[in-house]
């Protein structure tokens, strides 16, 4: 059978070529090659991209997505659904730095969920923590790269952690977060994705800094202190190039470090690459205007390349007024970093009208406005020996009608109370919330009275020890993290203080100014925010409980290893010391909550620090197109505010 069909099909052949040479009269002459063979045609990508990017693919400008994208991007489930490419998301800000877009563009090693909850994979892949505590091991995402195409590695760590964060040049003392046990860490590259971080002692904590942006004011740096763009950055650095001061002279500026400072600033420099979901590309004293970064390394479940909105623009406005008027007015498609209670009111019936919706975030703050103590003060010393006498700080809390504060300044939402960690922590102490919080102006009159502090003449004011009216100064920002109501409490701190004898001046400053004088502890008594008072906050950030403000010259002493700042007494050293061991033993454990409770048993008896109101709700205005912005959101400078909202997944419908 096989041999039968074989010889039909060759007899087949044979017909078939017979009737090709029939039809011509000659031998056809050979085909002549084509110059070029036609390319394969390229296998369709998995992946989509915004409308703006695929243009600049086809013209030549951006590579295809796919060379764009690391081999493993980061799938996001959005809050409601996939979403749409388009579209711009208008802020509006008073500062030249902080608003509602700048934590949306943190990029930590680690990210928590969106509940704040637990942990996930965000730069790096994975990470392992050996079971001594000691040695953790960063995988990067394999092929991210920076805004301007060039890959992300091991080596941007190396250069953060090496070159600048443990650099004595550049950093005197290295940061407390990166020297558990006072010994600064010691990183090592394994292969171009892998970093080893070695530490002297057991450091559970280092998951939670890798969790968050970094530390607060130090490197302002979406990243924090550890990834920065070595490509980038080494040119300015004196390590890398030798002409490093000759860049630093042309830019007016003293130093290759002076000049390499500047340069750190994501939050202001366009020219500085970024591995977030919009890079920044104008930034004047009236605008900033943030464009979708084309190397971004997320994409949703669909295979869409993240973010969704194309722009983000933040309007610079003088005062609070011209904010509040202009997120009424429906100029605002997101805001909540300025808004306040004081004007929900006003926020709510203006809803229909400027096309939004108010919501309430839950914001977990020890105090939404406090009175941190100067005890380094001393150009004064008849007012320096004032504010450190626990008598004088004890009268000044008694004489604090929280319950009107509440009511006045926060519509009766908050919670009366000390400054200190909310309920939600582990280890809280319900007395902590409680001491001397209780509104008894009597008592605090006793307090005064016992220090010597006679009434003037007209039984208006109280006298100093030589003689001069007592006045305290309160040095006031705009606003703080987040919260612009610091003036009203203040306002009414100030009628308390002064019924029971202690004339209060009211002096309003610019972060600037504030941030210099404070620093240099010329200050009586500075008012912030006690936020950070989350269990997750206060372990990688217990500046609140260790001097950031009441004791700004010890504080700088400890955490320059002595570099600047004044020594500090051996009891204040004995207390950081506590803290930092705190922050080395593994939460849950019997010891962990036994050393919590020793901390911060000590630290409320002394008042260093005088809480209001906490636990505040923070109202929100959100346009009623804007979709997968959540309504139930924890805003915390604990969490990076609006960084676990996912904002690279917020889209107009």
């Amino acid at each position: 059978m096989r041999k039968t069909a074989t010889l039909a099909m060759l007899a087949v052949l044979l017909l078939a070529c017979t009737f090709v040479w029939a039809r011509g009269a000659k031998e056809p002459e050979p085909m002549e090659e084509p110059a070029e063979k036609p390319a394969a045609a390229a296998p369709a990508s998995k992946y989509q991209e915004a409308p703006m990017l695929a243009s600049m693919v086809s013209s030549g400008e951006l590579p295809p997505v796919d060379q764009r994208l690391p081999e493993n991007p980061v799938v996001v489930q959005p809050l409601e659904k996939v979403g749409k490419y388009g579209g711009t998301l208008r802020v509006i800000s008073t500062s030249p730095m902080w608003d509602d877009v700048t934590h949306l563009r943190a990029e930590p090693i680690l990210l928590l969920t969106p509940d704040a909850a637990t942990r996930q994979p965000n730069v790096a892949e994975q990470v392992e923590l050996s079971s001594d505590g000691k040695v953790l091991t960063v995988f990067l995402r394999k092929g991210i790269k920076w805004s301007d195409g060039e890959p992300f590695t091991a080596d941007d760590i190396m250069f953060a952690l090496k070159d600048v964060a443990t650099n004595k040049d550049l950093v005197p003392g290295t940061w407390a977060h990166l020297r558990p046990g006072g010994v600064p860490v010691k990183p090592e590259k394994i292969d171009d994705y892998t970093v080893k971080l070695t530490f002297a002692v057991s450091y559970p904590l280092i998951l939670d800094q890798i969790t968050r942006e970094g530390p607060g004011g130090q490197v302002p740096w979406m990243g924090g202190s550890f990834y920065l763009p070595k490509h980038y950055l080494e040119q300015f650095h004196g390590t890398y190039n030798p002409d490093a001061d000759k860049l630093a002279k042309e830019a007016d500026m003293e130093s290759w470090k002076q000049h390499f400072q500047s340069k750190l600033n994501i939050f202001t420099d366009p020219e500085l690459p970024c591995i977030t979901a919009w890079k920044m590309i104008s930034n004047t004293t009236a605008e900033r205007v943030f464009e979708r970064n084309p190397y971004y390394w997320k994409v949703d479940p669909e295979g869409k390349q993240l973010p969704y909105i194309d722009k983000l623009t933040v309007t610079v406005v003088q005062n609070l007024e011209v904010l509040n008027l202009k997120s009424v007015g429906g100029e605002v498609d997101f805001g909540a970093f300025y808004l306040d209670l004081e004007n929900y009111t006003l926020y709510k019936e203006n809803e229909s009208d400027g096309g939004y919706e108010v919501v309430n975030f839950t914001y977990p703050l020890g105090s939404a406005t406090m009175f941190e103590i100067n005890q380094n003060f001393t150009e004064d010393p008849v007012i320096g020996d004032l504010l450190r006498d626990v008598k004088f700080r004890q009268a000044l809390s008694l004489a604090i009608d929280r319950d009107e504060v509440n009511d006045v300044a926060f519509l009766g939402l908050g919670t009366p109370r000390q400054a200190t960690v909310v309920p939600e922590c582990s280890f809280y102490k319900e007395e902590w919330g409680e001491y001397y919080a209780d509104y008894k102006p009597n008592d605090a009159k006793k307090l005064l009275d016992e220090l010597g502090l006679k009434w003037d003449r007209n039984n208006e004011f109280r006298l100093r020890s030589d003689g001069e009216t007592l006045t305290v100064i309160m040095e006031v920002p705009p606003q703080a993290a987040g919260v612009p109501s610091l003036i009203s409490v203040c306002e009414l701190v100030k009628e308390y203080w002064e019924e029971v004898g202690v004339k209060t001046i009211i002096k309003q400053e610019d972060r600037s100014l504030y941030n210099q004088r404070t620093g240099g502890a010329q200050h009586h008594i500075a008012v912030w925010t006690f936020d950070r008072a989350t269990e997750f906050g206060v372990r990688i950030n217990p500046g609140r409980f260790t001097g950031s403000l009441y004791a700004p010259l010890w504080s700088q002493w400890i955490s320059t290893n002595g570099a600047s700042g004044v020594e500090p007494p051996a009891q204040f050293k004995e207390h950081v010391a506590k803290v930092e061991a705190w922050g080395l033993t593994v939460p849950g454990t019997p010891e962990y909550v036994s050393q919590a409770h020793e901390i911060f048993d000590a630290f409320m008896e002394q008042i260093f620090v005088i809480g209001t109101v906490g636990m505040i709700p923070q109202p929100a205005i959100m346009k009623t197109n804007l979709r997968n912005a959540p309504e139930g959101l924890i805003w915390a400078a604990d969490y990076d505010f609006n960084k676990i909202a996912q904002g690279e997944t917020w889209f107009f419908e």
